[in-house]
């Protein structure tokens, strides 16, 4: 569950999440009208506004770290009126896809486990 904020053309990754925690998926899945596959969407302020507020109950629970949720508000403080976010799920880091987004994600995460090959550094970021 990926996202990027593309800001004067220049793309650039907020969070990179592989196998973790499902719920900042199933949020801005929610607020993007996901239900499966690869696919990237646009978010405005106002999208990644709710889904903010959607999943800032989850901070409640002190036994995770909230990474996604700090991203996202960043990346809400971050956005001028022109700018937006896009949202990136991939079903499938194998799976080739048409979506040029989804193609930069999944060449950013496979590089980052070759990196991560020995366990020494987190795949998630």
């Amino acid at each position: 569950m990926p996202y990027v904020s593309i800001n004067g053309g220049r793309i650039e990754f907020a969070r990179i999440n592989v196998g973790e925690h499902p719920l900042p998926a199933v949020v801005l899945a929610t607020i993007c009208g996901h239900t499966a596959g690869s696919a990237s969407y646009r978010l405005d302020a106002a999208a990644l506004s709710r889904a903010i507020e959607l999943l800032a109950p989850a901070e409640a629970c002190t036994v995770y770290d909230h990474p996604n949720l700090a991203a996202w508000r960043r990346l809400h403080a971050g956005l001028g009126e022109r700018d937006v976010a896009v949202a990136v799920f991939v079903a499938d880091l194998n799976q080739p896809c048409d979506d040029h987004n989804v193609t930069l994600l999944r060449e950013q995460a496979l590089a980052r486990r070759v990196e991560n090959a020995d366990d020494t550094g987190d795949t998630a970021h």
